[in-house]
């Protein structure tokens, strides 16, 4: 009789070979036995494809695959389609996982009948330093519509919908409703990959628990490319939150402040990529997106909507105010390189504690 799957542990590799092989330790320990791990590998980059022999041979529960695409989507729907398991877990390379995180999510999901589980997050820097590991009281379970709201508003609060790797998911209702990932030049692309899951699960469950390590690296290197359609995706952005707030009637004061304080921090990563280092876009290219920002009015409301709270929301409601694209232009680049300035101090900072 063949063992049933309860959980495929997908890995797209994306990382050194050192940082691989910790991942890969920490899926070897997991106390759940009924588990499958996924590698997923480009074809082209091959200087692994010893390493992950000897991963075949020492756990016969290993697969590894290899695409012909570039993207790192690509990677995690290629291992989405080969998955068997009754619920997915998704694991960077570069990260690692506690012992219990495969069983104790697996259970919870199980017990209370729900199609996803949420655990914490530690997260760890560069010298494998926890950096931050927030207290948190998640211990909840939210059955039914009414109570998946509440979900939902927690998710945004806490920045949970950008994120897939600390998520427990039921692949039957991924497979069934054709869900997967999107090019990762969409800014927020795992949000659009939650935010259509959500539309469909029956329960949600959290843990306080610390199971996931997320490995942080530069993030002024991590930062997703600015792309062409970035404006165009800002609107999908939109109308994507709405239509997830619309589907569960989430109208209320608070609800819509949630909402314009997530879409104005989605709005302000898109600002940030006009100025990344590498990227040589020409100076008319972002007056042009500007001028197209200060004529949208529904960005303006939701940034008039949170203004009190929120430092980046009052700058651009002042911006609105002005309506001029040069001050516009100007006004971010002074402010996007005394982030970066104040980054690369903090980071000067840290090393020279070490030493």
């Amino acid at each position: 009789m063949k063992k049933t799957i309860c959980v495929s542990i997908i890995v797209p590799v994306s990382s050194t070979q050192a940082e691989v092989q910790r991942c890969m330790s920490s899926l070897f320990g997991q106390t759940l036995e009924e588990i499958e791990i996924i590698l997923i590998d480009h074809k082209t980059m091959n200087q692994n494809t010893t390493l992950y022999e000897e991963y075949c041979r020492y756990d016969p529960r290993v697969q590894v695959l290899y695409s012909e695409k570039d993207g790192l989507h690509e990677l995690l729907n290629k291992g989405l389609k080969a998955a068997t398991g009754e619920t997915v877990l998704f694991i960077h390379s570069k990260d690692w996982i506690e012992k219990e995180m495969a069983e104790e999510m697996y259970y919870n999901t199980e017990l209370n009948r729900v199609d996803l589980a949420v655990c914490e997050v530690t997260t760890d820097d560069s010298n494998l330093q926890t950096k931050t590991s927030r207290p948190s009281n998640w211990n909840s379970t939210f059955l039914g519509r009414k109570n998946i709201v509440n979900a939902i508003l927690k998710f945004d609060k806490e920045k949970q919908l950008h994120h897939i790797w600390n998520k427990m998911y039921r692949r039957t209702l991924i497979e069934d409703n054709q869900l997967l990932l999107l090019n990762e030049e969409i800014t927020g692309y795992y949000l659009f990959f939650n935010i259509a899951y959500l539309r469909k699960v029956t329960g949600i469950t959290f843990t306080p628990n610390k199971y996931y390590h997320y490995h942080e690296q530069n993030e002024l290197d991590s930062e997703p490319h600015y792309c062409e359609r970035l404006y165009q995706q800002m609107q999908y952005y939109n109308i994507a939150r709405k239509q997830l707030y619309y589907y569960y009637h989430m109208n209320t004061e608070e609800q819509l402040r949630v909402y314009a304080s997530t879409y104005m921090r989605y709005i302000f990563n898109c600002l940030a990529l006009l100025y990344k280092k590498d990227q040589a876009i020409p100076k008319k290219d972002k007056l042009n997106f500007f001028r197209r920002v200060l004529d949208n009015q529904e960005i303006k409301r939701q940034a008039e909507a949170i203004a009190i709270s929120s430092f980046e929301a009052r700058f651009l409601v002042g911006l609105y105010r002005w309506d001029n694209t040069e001050l516009m232009y100007w006004l971010y680049l002074l402010f996007f390189k005394l982030k970066r300035y104040l980054y690369s101090q903090k980071v000067k900072e840290k090393n020279n504690d070490l030493w």
